[in-house]
């Protein structure tokens, strides 16, 4: 089998840029490594399909237990700031 006669399973269109995906599992991992944004087009050769990937379930579900984690990781900060500018307040008033 020729390097021509092998091709990805997905392919990730954004912008003017196309990025071959092999198969289902890698295009899960880099949904999980946040390459893959919501709003991204995906074409699966196999079907002859063309779906954002928001509209994926499992790449779903992936983009939106990482945007939990980052909401997470963001009010933990603001939080610490709050403290911390509080704190300011309170010796600088003392």
């Amino acid at each position: 089998m020729r390097y021509a006669e092998v091709k990805p399973a997905w392919i990730i269109c954004r912008k003017l840029q196309a990025i071959p995906v092999d198969d289902d599992a890698a295009l899960l991992r880099l949904a999980e490594r946040g390459r893959v944004r919501p709003d991204d087009y995906v074409v699966n050769r196999r079907l002859d399909v063309c779906v954002q990937a928001k509209e994926i379930a499992e790449v779903a579900a992936i983009l939106c237990s990482a945007r939990v984690r980052r909401l997470r990781r963001i009010s933990s900060l603001l939080a610490w700031g709050a403290g911390a500018i509080r704190s300011l307040r309170q010796h600088r008033f003392a």
